[in-house]
């Protein structure tokens, strides 16, 4: 329903009021108009004075702005509503002092909270068939809050609904404390700001959840964010957003991008249910994982893809129900400590002076059956330090070539299924003469347990140092070498 149409329901139902029928004690609300202007001066909003509406400005007027210099206070219970295209526009100070019993609305025209109660079925009794479907707010309705030109925020015990943006910060400071950003397109945009959001909710949003850009800091903790339309968090240009305890799931875009000399570290963590692409870690960029899960990633060739003299570091962590995991290439790393892998299938392809250090960890149920487990080429390497892997289905687990390295001490591979009866469970081999020798450390560590080949090393420019160490149980040789 269209904003006339609400305006002759209106006008038809005052005029049956005063003249059709003799309804005793009607409540009217009060409320604040404001059409659009500048607030020069300190100022407080009350209760008493809600809602407080933001509509076009007036011809020749400044759309509505919270001057440098003046401070607007927003008191507990509060409801602020802003047509359509409006926004709030801080670059003095915004205070938003809602409680838990009683907090402060950021919303759309069409939102019926705030208002009479009364219902237009109540005031027409009988002749309620003149009634019209009240107009459904929508995400958009208005711009959002947007806090610019060197401004802050302070905003508590607050919930946000139906924006566009529902916090846009430029060159600025912003504090969300137990605020509820629900039915908006995206959440949070940062550009060279720093912004801290704590207690918090982000919800059924149609765009992105965090967008953070050229040297932005934001810190997100004890907060869940589901049911994103977009992307789940882009971290981009020296930016760096830190995520404390807190929920991600049911995305429909994709996980997160991290480019350009950014970070993003998460601790006490979840991640999950992401139908885009995975995690995108590039040029530069580090991405930091502690005490998390990440779970259910669907798109896309690998749910790890770091490029780029990048680097992921995982610790004391969990990864379940994806397929490729990492990716890591040209000159990029990624350190892995007390990692659990469950229910995937390959877990990594390193190439091109990258690396791959795996120690403490324990990998159960990697099936691909058409695909190495671990690909390691061009000058790459792959230490795998007193971890496990078992009940693993590939073309072969280990497949090492082209000048690179793998270190495998204090481990087990056991229960291997590969492919065929030549695929070995570890492969390696010189390839391409133009590249260093190709290596294979292998200490204190057992390989057992195979339909196939435990170990095949072949080629001119190749070692292989064994010690201590346990090659049994395999339906073919255990090793096979050959140039």
């Amino acid at each position: 329903m269209k904003r006339t149409s609400k305006i002759f329901l209106f006008s038809m139902l005052v005029f049956l009021f005063c003249f059709s029928f003799n309804i005793s004690q009607a409540q009217v609300s009060t409320s604040t108009e404001i059409y659009g202007g500048v607030i020069s001066q300190d100022t407080t909003w009350t209760k008493e004075g809600s809602p407080f509406i933001i509509y076009d400005p007036i011809e020749g007027d400044s759309f509505f702005t919270i001057a440098s210099g003046a401070t607007l206070t927003i008191e507990a219970g509060v409801v602020v509503k802003f047509d359509y295209n409006q926004s709030m526009s801080v670059e003095g100070k915004l205070i938003v002092n809602g409680t838990v019993d009683e907090k402060v609305y950021f919303t759309s025209i069409d939102n019926p909270i705030g208002e009479n109660n009364d219902t237009c079925d109540e005031l027409l009794g009988e002749d309620s068939d003149l009634c019209t479907d009240p107009i459904t707010p929508d995400s958009g309705d208005w711009g959002g809050i947007e806090v610019i030109d060197g401004g802050s925020a302070e905003i508590n015990n607050s919930i946000i609904s139906y924006a566009g943006t529902g916090l846009y910060g430029d060159s600025v400071t912003a504090s969300l404390v137990n605020v509820d950003m629900i039915n908006c397109g995206d959440g949070v945009i940062s550009s060279e700001s720093t912004i801290n959001i704590k207690n918090s909710n982000i919800e059924n949003l149609d765009g992105n959840a965090f967008v953070l850009e050229s040297s932005s800091t934001i810190s997100l903790s004890n907060a869940h964010v589901k049911d994103v339309g977009g992307d789940g968090i882009t971290v981009l240009y020296n930016s760096r957003l830190n995520i404390d305890n807190t929920n991600f799931e049911n995305v429909s875009g994709d996980a997160p991008f991290v480019y350009s000399s950014s970070t993003l570290s998460i601790n006490n963590t979840s991640i999950g249910n992401v139908k885009g692409k995975g995690f995108y870690i590039e040029n530069g960029s580090v991405f930091n994982v502690k005490d998390s899960n990440i779970k259910n990633i669907n798109g896309g060739n690998y749910a790890f893809e770091v490029y780029n003299n990048s680097t992921v570091n995982i610790y004391n962590s969990k990864i379940e129900n994806l397929n490729n995991l990492f990716d890591v290439s040209f000159d990029s790393h990624v350190n892995i400590i007390g990692l659990e892998i469950k229910h995937a299938e390959s877990v990594a392809q390193v190439y091109v002076n990258s690396s791959l250090d795996i120690k403490s960890s324990a990998m159960d149920d990697l099936q691909n059956i058409n695909s190495p487990t671990f690909s390691i080429y061009d000058n790459s390497s792959i230490t795998f330090a007193s971890s496990s892997i078992n009940n693993v289905a590939a073309r072969s687990v280990f497949e090492v070539f082209n000048g690179s390295h793998l270190s495998f001490s204090d481990s087990s591979l056991k229960n291997i299924s590969s492919r065929e009866d030549y695929n070995p469970a570890v492969e390696v081999f010189s390839g391409n003469t133009e590249y260093s020798t190709t290596t294979l450390d292998m200490t204190n560590s057992v390989i057992s347990d195979g339909n196939a080949m435990g170990l095949q090393i072949f080629g001119n420019k190749m070692v292989a140092n064994i010690s201590k160490s346990k090659i049994n149980n395999f339906k073919d040789s255990g090793i096979k070498t050959f140039s």
